[in-house]
């Protein structure tokens, strides 16, 4: 399982193929029939800009994930997370704690 299939479901939540690497999945939001990238965020450190894809497949595995948070509009995404990359929407990726 990657962090893409299962955001998959979501509504509007869409993956895009890397034309060189087509076993590579990147996570895109569908707005007003085109693809844009998301901003995301890892424990509120930004790891993908929103002007290209987040290699979240790349570098989580879906064990160590305690939760994900995605917001397509500005809309209920908290304030902080506005701003540069955030236009197309915002994934937020938290890590589990050891304990």
């Amino acid at each position: 399982m990657r962090i893409t299939d299962a955001l998959m479901r979501l509504p509007g939540v869409q993956t895009v193929m890397d034309p060189q690497v087509p076993s590579r999945q990147f996570l895109a939001f569908r707005k007003m029939g085109a693809s844009c990238f998301p901003a995301v965020y890892l424990d509120g450190i930004m790891i993908g800009n929103g002007r290209g894809p987040a290699e979240i497949n790349d570098i989580l595995n879906p064990m160590v994930v305690a939760g994900i948070e995605v917001y397509r509009r500005t809309g209920g995404m908290p304030p902080q997370y506005w701003g540069t990359g955030s236009s197309c929407g915002v994934v937020l990726i938290w890590l589990r704690r050891g304990g």
